[in-house]
């Protein structure tokens, strides 16, 4: 199977499983009677196609809310979802392609929405996941950020 990015946006209000129900190129869809996505991650529901496309792997996520744990700092953040996977310096290095290199010390509540949203994904990028999913990726993004940040995840993920 060819490697592939794919940036899906909407600018309606879709949900992933209306996404999957309509299929993900390569993909068949899945059918009305599948249970819920939850239950595929968990392992409580059939087989089917995402399943197999998903297991085994690790999962990067950037959920629509940042979680972040808002009390530690951005460069603890990171470190926790990406644990000693890191390179030295690799987390200054993506921060500072991300605008955020004044913050790495910062506490994640003094940050604006915005910051919040690059941090969570410079936590997806770094954390050594096969598969990035990203929900809302770009929210609170102001339209140049939202280019530099594609281009970041996009180099980030190649070959994934």
């Amino acid at each position: 199977m060819s490697r592939r990015i794919f940036f899906i946006i909407f600018w309606l209000w879709f949900g992933p499983r209306v996404v999957l129900e309509m299929g993900v190129p390569g993909f068949r869809p899945l059918p009305p009677s599948s249970p819920p996505i939850g239950s595929l991650a968990n392992g409580t529901g059939p087989p089917n196609t995402m399943d197999k496309l998903l297991r085994g792997r690790r999962i990067a996520p950037v959920f629509q809310e940042d979680r972040l744990c808002e009390n530690l700092s951005v460069r603890t953040n990171i470190r926790i979802a990406a644990r000693d996977r890191l390179l030295p310096g690799q987390v200054e290095a993506l921060l500072e392609r991300l605008a955020l290199t004044g913050s790495l010390h910062q506490p994640v509540r003094d940050l604006s929405g915005g910051m919040k949203r690059r941090v969570a994904i410079a936590r997806a990028l770094l954390s050594g996941g096969d598969v990035h999913i990203f929900d809302e990726p770009f929210k609170g993004l102001d339209e140049d950020t939202r280019r530099i940040v594609m281009d970041v995840t996009r180099e980030y993920t190649q070959g994934k």
